[in-house]
């Protein structure tokens, strides 16, 4: 009698009806170890704060009034730079620091309010808070110094193209070059009135920053795995025994063959193999 191939369906479905309990038993253990490894872990809180931003100004240079420099995708890159999440680190005493600050960091960015939402998790309720709502300032602070640059670098070009004219306009020229520059003149002093009139206003946080309940993240995700390993290791188990199994039943099989079929020799009288 010959065993069934392990590659028919049939042998798994009986493998798996021969060692259901086991395995079912070993994921109920993993279960088990999953739920006690979750109640001595810590609490996870996660604090949340919203910023809302100023739509960077259109100065001469930009092309389009929809294709600006700052976008909101800048200013989220901006809100987990390394300048700015070193700074809340310090400001709140974070524990990792930057680094952890940065893992624990996550940033919602809505378009056509031109916000941020700004979540940072942490076992600490108050440290998640304070260092959410730290982001966004150090966000504002950080923006308001690139907003101020770049209209700082706007202002001094214009001005220089307007000195230009103006150098261009003392010198004799024909009237309809002169009316032309005085045009062009005109139309810098407008808009470095325009640049004087902005101001580097970043945004503002619109309340203090919100602490959730605490929790497990990841708890459904967690117990799931801890199942699925253990069922694992129970398939595994039943596979070894499995085998330990098969090779004794050969073993039996071969010793309750006759002699010559298990040695190999054909006669009891001493004669070589048939």
């Amino acid at each position: 009698m010959t065993e069934p191939t392990p590659l028919a369906l049939g042998w798994y479905l009986g493998f798996v009806r021969r060692y259901l309990f086991l395995i079912a038993d070993c994921a109920l253990l993993g279960t088990i170890i999953t739920v006690g490894v979750l109640l001595i872990s810590p609490h996870s809180y996660r604090g949340t704060a919203d910023v809302v931003l100023t739509v960077p100004p259109l100065i001469v240079g930009d092309v389009d009034p929809s294709e600006r420099p700052m976008s909101i995708d800048t200013d989220a890159q901006l809100a987990g730079s390394a300048a700015v999440l070193q700074a809340a680190a310090e400001r709140t005493g974070f524990p990792g620091g930057a680094e952890a600050l940065g893992e624990s960091l996550q940033l919602t960015a809505r378009p056509n309010a031109y916000a941020l939402r700004v979540r940072v998790s942490s076992d600490d309720r108050a440290k998640a808070m304070a260092a959410a709502e730290a982001i966004c300032e150090e966000l504002l602070t950080v923006r308001e110094k690139a907003l101020a640059t770049r209209l700082e670098s706007q202002r001094v070009l214009l001005g220089q193209q307007a000195e230009l004219i103006s150098a261009q306009l003392a010198t004799p020229l024909f009237i309809s070059d002169r009316e032309q520059l005085e045009d062009q003149l005109a139309d810098l002093q407008v808009s470095l009135a325009e640049l004087e009139a902005q101001t580097p206003y970043p945004g503002f946080v619109t309340g203090p920053a919100s602490g959730s309940r605490g929790g497990r993240p990841g708890l459904q995700v967690t117990l799931a795995s801890g199942t699925m390993l253990g069922a694992l290791v129970g398939i595994g188990l039943a596979a070894l025994i499995e085998s330990v199994r098969s090779a004794r039943r050969e073993e039996r099989r071969r010793r309750a063959l006759p002699v010559r079929f298990r040695t190999g020799w054909a006669a009891p009288n001493g004669t070589g193999p048939g």
